[in-house]
């Protein structure tokens, strides 16, 4: 694929099925050895092996045929001479719209593919790893982990498949804002909101402009902008107003979008009334394309792959101010370097798609990158593809802890956090414990690191019920000397019950802060009936919190992972 050689891929992929296939059959024709103890489990688990191959090539097939239309047009810029991704962006608008529709048309197809792919993978799941011996689970896991990785990646590709397409063709021109999250210091979608720009689509192509600090749009908004801001943005950062980049301040991305819009035109933003919708980027996702661009120079300064964000977060912090750069024009370098950026991007050969592709992929899955759009289409295919942001999940229990940095600066890279979720029985009632355990590690106090101040709230199902908070405080140490706890704020929103408070942890410092309370009545029924599931949510841009489970009842589950993704659990039967 890689050489945009569909044929060739085509003929590889029948000849492993047909060889699959024959191994399936002469396994069939043994399948009654696979009740004789110690060697039945053996020869079950390669007739699984087998029947999970044929399921990943058969949708491998299925996938060539949408894969090797879209590509015609591609490797025919490329035997003119451009071999970049620009052989796209060099199609002309009806090439493209073409193009995109056939991806979209073809989108039934994938997602036959990725259905195949997934029974492969849970067929593969049934095999007996406990009963069968070490020689052949050493074979079958590789096969196991590589068809798992597979899934996601058919997954994330059926799900493109209908997003691009809406995105870039379908409903004529769209005009999105785009919000640049610096989860260096941590907001509730992902980060502080620093930069924001337009990004405009048309015709099957794309652009970024207007790229502008966010104080040019908020501070000539104070003269005439009024909106009451949450009570722990007034406490806190001392907020008498409510202004666009603090307007991410649910975790339900759909609303903090609705919300930045809706400040943007409030606040006069550049082509207000023609925005429909907001796409919000976080660090890592620059990171990872910054990889395959290299090192780029801007006014003799060398961005490059293990230092683009932080150069960048220093100049604009600092460095402009040693330069005698104007404060209202301090953010004025990223445009340069972002118009270099995406000319980089552009330039890369095709044959590095499937690099570009893995970044996007892992983007999505860690919530680096959300969007949202008043167009109800676009709005199907973003949840499609699993950047929505919602603060949703299908299981029984569930539960999302959300910090929010007030005041601590760009700290949270050094913040390590563990959290536990244990649940023990007490007569009747289920007694539920978060715990977050925080450590400070930053190395000293300077412009860019402090004592970490954060406004922590926990959702949970609706009519979780609180009983006590430990290690809460009033204020950080220089405003409360004493250490005296702060009040817990308990409501209910968005279909969850949350309970929030503050806490502080200073430089070298540890903290434990942790909520008691009753599990809703609706979780306590599914422990009940012994079919119980757990979901764990991710806070876009945190840095992968450990997470321990610690569930104590009829079926015990003790789980130690991390959140580097949202989590699934389930308790099927006693």
């Amino acid at each position: 694929m890689k050489k945009l050689d569909a044929g060739g891929a085509s003929i590889a992929l029948s000849s492993a099925k047909h060889w699959a296939g024959v191994l399936h059959g002469e396994l069939v024709i043994i399948e009654p050895f696979e009740r004789i103890p110690l060697i039945g489990p053996q020869f079950q688990s390669a007739r699984l092996s087998a029947e999970a191959a044929i399921d990943g090539f058969t949708a491998a097939e299925m996938l060539m045929v949408p894969f090797g239309d879209s590509v015609k047009s591609l490797a025919t810029f490329k035997r003119n001479g451009t071999s970049s991704i620009n052989a796209y962006r060099s199609m002309p608008s009806d090439a493209k719209r073409e193009l995109l529709q056939n991806i979209l048309d073809s989108a039934p197809i994938i997602n036959k593919a990725a259905g195949k792919i997934r029974e492969a993978d849970e067929t593969l799941r049934q095999i007996p790893s406990d009963d069968i011996s070490s020689v052949l689970r050493a074979k079958i896991n590789p096969v196991q982990t590589a068809l798992h990785e597979i899934r996601v990646d058919f997954d994330a590709f059926s799900s493109m498949a209908r997003l691009l397409p809406e995105l870039l063709v379908k409903g004529g021109e769209r005009n999105m804002i785009l919000v640049f999250q610096n989860s260096d210091e941590l907001r509730p979608t992902g980060g502080f909101i620093g930069t924001y720009g337009i990004f405009n689509a048309k015709d099957g192509d794309f652009s970024l402009s207007d790229i502008r600090d966010v104080y040019t749009l908020d501070r000539p908004a104070s003269k005439f902008f009024k909106e009451t801001p949450p009570e722990p943005l007034a406490k806190y950062l001392a907020s008498t107003n409510w202004y666009f980049r603090d307007a991410n301040w649910s975790p339900h991305f759909p609303e903090s979008a609705a919300r930045l819009l809706d400040f943007y035109v409030r606040e006069r933003g550049e082509r207000g009334s023609e925005m429909d919708g907001v796409i919000a980027v976080n660090p890592r996702v620059i990171e990872g394309l910054s990889k395959l661009v290299g090192c780029i120079t801007v006014q003799q300064i060398d961005f490059c792959p293990e230092n683009i964000l932080a150069r960048v977060q220093y100049q604009v912090e600092k460095g402009y101010d040693l330069e005698g750069i104007p404060d209202a024009e301090r953010k004025q370098i990223i445009i340069p370097l972002a118009t270099e950026f995406l000319k980089r991007l552009y330039e890369l050969p095709i044959e590095k798609l499937p690099e570009v592709f893995d970044v996007v992929r892992n983007s999505f899955l860690k919530k680096d990158i959300q969007m949202w759009s008043s167009d109800t289409n676009l709005q199907g295919a973003i949840i499609d593809a699993g950047i929505a942001g919602q603060l949703s999940y299908d299981t029984s229990d569930g539960f999302m802890v959300v910090d929010a940095n007030l005041g601590g600066m760009k700290t949270d890279p050094y913040v390590k956090r563990e959290i536990t979720y244990k649940v023990e029985q007490n007569g009747e009632n289920y007694i539920g414990t978060i715990s977050i355990k925080y450590k400070n590690t930053a190395p000293e106090e300077n412009w860019k690191w402090t004592t970490y101040r954060t406004w922590t709230r926990v959702f949970l199902p609706l009519g979780s019920e609180w009983l006590s908070t430990e290690g809460s405080l009033e204020n950080d140490r220089g405003k409360n000397p004493e250490m005296l706890p702060g009040k817990t704020a308990v409501q209910d929103e968005l279909g969850f019950t949350s309970f929030g408070t503050f806490t502080a942890i200073g430089i070298g410092e540890e903290r434990m802060l942790t909520f008691y309370f009753r599990l809703a009545p609706q979780v306590v029924r599914s422990i009940r009936r012994f079919d119980y599931s757990l979901t764990v949510l991710r806070e876009p841009g945190s840095p992968d919190p450990a997470l321990t489970l610690d569930l104590g009842f009829d079926k015990k589950l003790k789980v130690k992972t991390d959140l580097s993704v949202d989590r699934k659990f389930i308790l099927n039967e006693p």
